[in-house]
C-alpha cells in the first residue's frame, strides 16, 4: 500500500489523465506499468489488482463520487414562491392548485358552522375574508385574467373555467356563513353574507395589484417594465404578459402619475429638529393648547368635501386674533387624493411658513408650536418605515432639515396634536380655510414650496379606495338587475343586509339559520321539499287536514301549534299573520324564531334528505 501512497503523492497531472483514460478506453498491460499494484478489500478477503484497467477503475471508485442511485426525471411543473409554473406559462397548473387548496379549506371551514355550537355568521365571514380569500387569490394577478370577449369573437376568453370553480367555492362559504339551504340563489347569499360576488372581487383585486406595482420605486426591476408596457399599450400583440394585460385593462392609471413608495427608511440614529407631542385625551389637547406660551403658533388642517381635497395652514404671533399668514393648496378629487395626504400637505405648508415668513433669526430661539388634528400624521413622524404619502414626508423632512443650522437650540419647533372640532377659535379658523382650499382655493406659486409648484402624484390609498368603491357600485348594479331583488326588498331594502348580520350576531346559530330561511323562503317544510323530490308528500303531517305545509300554513294556520301561536301573536300585536311586516322588525322576528323552537317542527340540526 505504501507504493500506492507514493504514487498518489508524486503523481502528476499527466498520470491522473492517463489513469482516467484507462477507464474510458482500457489498454493492454504490455510495457512498463504506470500505476503500481494495488490491494482491494472485497468483503472479508484482499485481492491484488495488477492490470491497468482494474487499477484505474479502483482509482475512480475510491476517489471520485459514485453514480447516484436515483436519477432526477423532468417534471411538467415547478413551484417558485408557492406559484406553480408550467412550460407553456398558461398557469393551468397554478389555477388547479389554487382551486384545490381553496376547496379543501372551505370543506374544513364548513365544520365551524354547525347549527349546534357553531360560530356566528359575523365571525365566519371575518374568517373567510381574512384567511380563505387570501388563500384562494394568492398571486391571482399572475394567473387570473377576467373573462372577456375579444373583437370578432363570440366566446369568452380569460379564466372562464376557473371563475366557475371560484363561484362554487364562494357559494359554499356563503352557505356556511348564513346557514341557508343549498338551493338558495347565489346573489341572495352574497347580499346576506355581505360578500362581493367573486367575479367582481377578482377584478378589483387585479386592479389593486396593478396600483401596487405602479408604486414601486424607480430602482425596482418592475418599475421600468410597467412603464414600457404603458407606453406600448396601443400596440396589438398576440400574447400579452400579466403586466401588459393589466396596463391594457386599466388605461386610466398612468404609472408615472402614481406616487412611489420606496423600501429604505430613515436611520435609527436620525435626530429630527422637532419634537412631537400627543395628548392622552381630547380635553387634555384643548387644555394644553390653551396653556401653550409659544410665541408663534401654526395650525394645519386637511379637508375632503364635495369630492375634492384641500389643505391649509395659518400662522399666529402672540395673542393675535387674525393670522399673520395663510397658505392654501387644492390637491384634487377624492378619487386621486385622500384627506391623509391633505393633512401632510398642511404640515408641509406649516414648515414652509416657518422658513419663509418668520424672521430667520427667531428660529431656534423663540418657541414655535405646530398644531395638527390628525394623530396618524404624528405617528408617521415617529415611525421611520416608508408608507403612503412618502414623497410629501420627504419634502417636509428636507425643509425641516434646512433649519438645523439656525439658532443655538437643536429643537426648532414642536408638533402637537389637537382634537378636531374642539371649539378652539384658531383651530376652527384653519378648518374653514381647509374647506376653502378643497373648494379650489390655492395660494400663488411663489408662496408655496417647490414640491407644490408641480402636480402631485396620485395617492395609492385613494386609488385603492376608488377601486373598492367601483367594485361595490358594480355589485349594486348587478343586484338591481336580479329577479330576486323585488321580493327581498319587500322585507329589507338595505344593500347589503348589514342590519341582518348585526341581528344574527346576537342569535344562537340555529336561529340565525332559521332567519335566513324565513327571509328567502327556502325552509325545509314538506311543500318545499316535495317540489325538489326530497319528501314523499307536500301535506302537513301534524294537523292531517290535507293542507299543503307551506310557510304560511306552518306559521299562521296549522291548528297543531295553536298554543304556541297565541304567544307569538301576543308579541306581534297589529303585525300578526303578516310575514313581511314581521320580518321587517327585529322584535317581531325574535318572536317568530321562538315560536319555531317551541313547536319543535324544525330540528336544530337539519340534514337534507338524499334524492
Amino acid at each position: 500500500m505504501e507504493h500506492w501512497e507514493d504514487f498518489l503523492t508524486n503523481a502528476s497531472t499527466a498520470d491522473m489523465w492517463t489513469a482516467n483514460g484507462y477507464i474510458k478506453n482500457p489498454v493492454g498491460d504490455a510495457g512498463k506499468p504506470r500505476i503500481p499494484s494495488l490491494k482491494a478489500n472485497k468483503t472479508d478477503k484482499s485481492a491484488k489488482v495488477d492490470t491497468n484497467a482494474e487499477k484505474a477503475s479502483l482509482l475512480a471508485t475510491v476517489f471520485f463520487p459514485k453514480k447516484p442511485e436515483r436519477q432526477a426525471s423532468p417534471t411538467l411543473s415547478a413551484q417558485i414562491k408557492r406559484v406553480t409554473m408550467d412550460p407553456d406559462l398558461n398557469w393551468k397548473a397554478q389555477e388547479t392548485a389554487a382551486v384545490s387548496k381553496a376547496h379543501k379549506w372551505v370543506t374544513l371551514f364548513k365544520r365551524l358552522a354547525r347549527t349546534t355550537g357553531g360560530l356566528n355568521g359575523t365571525l365566519m365571514r371575518q374568517l373567510y375574508r381574512s384567511v380563505g380569500l387570501p388563500k384562494l387569490t394568492y398571486a391571482a394577478d399572475l394567473w387570473y385574467e377576467p373573462p372577456h370577449i375579444k373583437p370578432n369573437n363570440k366566446k369568452r376568453s380569460g379564466s372562464v373555467r376557473v371563475l366557475g370553480q371560484l363561484q362554487r367555492i364562494q357559494r359554499m362559504a356563503a352557505i356556511a356563513i348564513t346557514g341557508a339551504l343549498k338551493s338558495t340563489a347565489g346573489d341572495v347569499l352574497d347580499i346576506h353574507a355581505n360578500l362581493i360576488p367573486i367575479e367582481i372581487y377578482m377584478e378589483s383585486l387585479r386592479r389593486r395589484a396593478y396600483i401596487r406595482i405602479c408604486t414601486l420605486p424607480t430602482n425596482h426591476i418592475l418599475n421600468r417594465t410597467v412603464q414600457i408596457a404603458y407606453m406600448n399599450k396601443d400596440i396589438i400583440k398576440m400574447q400579452l404578459s400579466p403586466i401588459q394585460q393589466m396596463v391594457s385593462a386599466y388605461r386610466d392609471i398612468d404609472p408615472d402619475r402614481v406616487e412611489k413608495i420606496g423600501h429604505s427608511k430613515r436611520p435609527v440614529y436620525f435626530k429630527p429638529v422637532y419634537l412631537t407631542e400627543t395628548a392622552p385625551t381630547r380635553q387634555a389637547s384643548i387644555t394644553a393648547e390653551k396653556e401653550d406660551k409659544a410665541r408663534f403658533k401654526i395650525y394645519t388642517d386637511g379637508s375632503g368635501i364635495n369630492g375634492q381635497v384641500g389643505a391649509a395652514a395659518t400662522l399666529y404671533e402672540g395673542n393675535q386674533q387674525e393670522p399673520t399668514a395663510i397658505r392654501h393648496y387644492h390637491l384634487g378629487p377624492t378619487t386621486k387624493y385622500t384627506t391623509y395626504d391633505a393633512e401632510w400637505i398642511g404640515l408641509l405648508l406649516a414648515v414652509w411658513l416657518i422658513t419663509t415668513v418668520l424672521e430667520q433669526g427667531r428660529i431656534g430661539i423663540s418657541n414655535i408650536s405646530v398644531y395638527v388634528d390628525n394623530q396618524s400624521v404624528i405617528k408617521t413622524l415617529d415611525n421611520t418605515r416608508p408608507g403612503p404619502a412618502q414623497h410629501i414626508t420627504d419634502a417636509f423632512q428636507t425643509i425641516a432639515e434646512s433649519t438645523r443650522t439656525k439658532g443655538p437650540r437643536i429643537k426648532k419647533f414642536d408638533i402637537k396634536w389637537i382634537s378636531a372640532h374642539s371649539e378652539v377659535a384658531r383651530n376652527e379658523r384653519v378648518d374653514e380655510e381647509a374647506k376653502a382650499a378643497a373648494a379650489g382655493s390655492t395660494s400663488p406659486e411663489d408662496n408655496l414650496p417647490e414640491k407644490l409648484q408641480q402636480p402631485l402624484p396620485y395617492s395609492k390609498s385613494a386609488l385603492v379606495q376608488a377601486a373598492k368603491a367601483e367594485a361595490k357600485q358594480k355589485w349594486k348594479e348587478k343586484w338591481q338587475k336580479s329577479d330576486r331583488r323585488p321580493r327581498l326588498e319587500e322585507i329589507d331594502e338595505e344593500f347589503p343586509c348589514k342590519t341582518y348580520m348585526r341581528v344574527c350576531r346576537l342569535l344562537p346559530r340555529h336561529q340565525a339559520s332559521r332567519l335566513i330561511q324565513l327571509r328567502t323562503g327556502h325552509i325545509p317544510l314538506n311543500d318545499y321539499l316535495h317540489k325538489r323530490k326530497l319528501a314523499q308528500t307536500n301535506k302537513c303531517k301534524k294537523c292531517r287536514s290535507g293542507q299543503r305545509e307551506t310557510l304560511q300554513h306552518f306559521l299562521f294556520e296549522c291548528p297543531a301549534y295553536r298554543k304556541q301561536r297565541v304567544i307569538m301573536d301576543r308579541a306581534h300585536k297589529d303585525a300578526r299573520h303578516n310575514l313581511k311586516s314581521i320580518l321587517k322588525d327585529v322584535r317581531y322576528t325574535t318572536a317568530v324564531l321562538q315560536y319555531i323552537d317551541q313547536t319543535g317542527r324544525l330540528p336544530k340540526k337539519y340534514h337534507q334528505p338524499e334524492r
